[in-house]
């Protein structure tokens, strides 16, 4: 008679071969690890000291800072309006 732990290990097993084979198609199978928004800000800022500290002749040209900084300022309001959403849903959950 098959009981609970058989049961749990031939789930475990087949799990296993299954993560197993979908990670044989040639590609490199790793989990995303998430990025923050603290570090994609301190990339940017360290991006964007880079680009100042160049020669006025090099090949990075102006609009680029322009989009750098439009991309921090994207960045910087889908923190906030995470930090929004996070309050928010902990507000709602209170109310419950």
């Amino acid at each position: 008679m098959v009981n609970d732990d058989d049961i749990v290990e031939i789930v475990l097993s087949e799990n296993n071969e299954q993560d197993a084979n979908d990670c044989n198609d040639n590609r490199v199978c790793e989990t995303q690890k998430k990025i923050s928004f603290e570090a994609v800000l301190t990339a940017l800022k360290t991006i964007t000291e880079f680009i100042e500290q160049q020669p006025d002749d090099s090949l990075i040209a102006r609009e680029d800072m322009i989009n750098l900084q439009r991309l921090r300022r994207s960045i910087e309001l889908s923190r906030v309006k995470s930090l929004r959403q996070e309050s928010l849903d902990r507000f709602m959950t209170k109310l419950d």
